[in-house]
């Protein structure tokens, strides 16, 4: 069997994979081998992508992905929805040390923490059939550590880059430039767009799932709150968060949203899952579109050129107009509430790091608390809050 080229990982999506797995073409070791040197290629080195923060042992990978090529030979009937699939997860979802992955968040301090158990959606990819390859750079703390920090950035893993970008990032064009890979899921979707995985898992208080995906040229989904549980991950606010997935094709997003829930929502779903909805019409859907001149980023955080308004705004009444001709119904302009109107009590986040400090941090860790963060911080300023901070 083959082992993909270059060329493939940035092209392949898992509904393909599976395919030339049944052919012969492909195989589940063979993928996982090459996306291991594709990581040290470019992620560190190379292109310099910075997207995985921490690797997955090799020896693990390519021993789970051979029992993996061994059960499909053997033609198991109850393979996962997942079976094989390299997943990439942000470095915000607890993982056990079993797995040999740090839990930070991107944050020195964090990484003193011992974490005592996978976060609930971690132990559902495992049994979906998921590879974990590795987790992912973010926005450190998810992008709550302070003001005026930037996407993808964390003291632990740097700055993770667009692939889609040559350079750096031009922060003169507003914190979300076009060169900003966007965040505070940056890595996951790099990983993903880069050929480093083929799903990507992020969590999303306010845009941090769908914002880095779509500047990857991914799709993905930020899920209903509370279909899939938070536990386990770092939170912004309880009343927000959630776990979401991000793939280079529907049918991966929709088979890793379901590989996501608990077996009594699953239980709801019709045969087929959510994949039997890929096949859907747009007949009688209403589809809301706001007016793009009402909701564009404030100039802080991105200053358009006219050219860049433009495309975006025929982009934008083309999909309105193609929507319409597929069946549905449009309605334009949907009035929504603004960012202003809506309130987010700030002890949300502090009761949320708790959750997670409780709920999975080792009681023997030093690191038990926000006040023992921050304390951190100042005694490790040089490193936890550099001057470009």
């Amino acid at each position: 069997m083959a082992t993909p080229s270059t060329q493939e990982l940035l092209a392949l999506d898992a509904g393909e994979f599976r395919i030339r797995i049944e052919n012969g073409e492909l195989s589940i070791a063979g993928l996982i081998s090459a996306i291991i040197q594709h990581v040290k290629q470019q992620n560190k080195d190379g292109l310099r992508l910075r997207a995985v923060l921490y690797p997955a042992p090799e020896d693990v990978l390519v021993e789970q992905a051979k029992q993996q090529d061994a059960q499909h030979r053997e033609g198991r009937a109850a393979l996962g929805l997942l079976h094989g699939i390299p997943v990439v997860l942000k470095d915000c979802i607890a993982t056990a040390p079993a797995l040999g992955m740090k839990t930070s968040a991107g944050s020195y301090a964090l990484q003193e923490a011992k974490i005592a158990a996978n976060a609930p959606i971690v132990e559902r990819l495992l049994a979906a059939g998921a590879i974990i390859i590795g987790k992912s750079n973010l926005s450190e703390f998810c992008a709550y550590k302070g003001e005026g920090l930037i996407d993808g950035y964390s003291p632990v893993g740097g700055q993770t880059k667009s692939p889609y970008i040559r350079g750096d990032i031009n922060l003169d064009e507003g914190d979300l430039s076009p060169s900003s890979p966007g965040g505070s899921s940056t890595g996951s979707a790099v990983s993903v767009s880069a050929g480093f995985s083929l799903v990507g898992i992020g969590t999303e208080n306010d845009g941090s799932i769908v914002q880095p995906a779509s500047r990857q040229a991914l799709f993905a989904l930020k899920p209903t709150l509370g279909l899939i549980t938070a536990e386990g991950c770092w939170r912004v606010a309880a009343s927000c968060d959630t776990p979401g997935a991000m793939a280079r094709s529907v049918r991966d997003v929709a088979l890793a949203t379901e590989a996501m829930l608990d077996e009594s929502t699953r239980a709801k779903l019709p045969e087929g899952g959510y994949g039997s909805f890929l096949n859907a019409s747009f007949d009688g859907m209403r589809i809301g579109f706001v007016d793009p001149a009402l909701w564009r980023f404030p100039p802080d955080l991105w200053v358009p050129s006219d050219d860049a308004k433009e495309q975006h705004d025929k982009a934008y009444r083309s999909a309105m107009k193609r929507v319409e001709e597929l069946g549905a119904k449009v309605v334009y302009p949907v009035s929504l509430p603004s960012y202003k109107e809506l309130e987010v009590n700030a002890f949300e986040n502090v009761q949320a790091a708790q959750d997670f400090f409780d709920g999975y941090v080792d009681a023997k860790s030093k690191i038990r608390s926000l006040a023992d963060v921050i304390q951190y911080n100042k005694d490790h300023a040089d490193q936890s809050l550099p001057k470009s901070e």
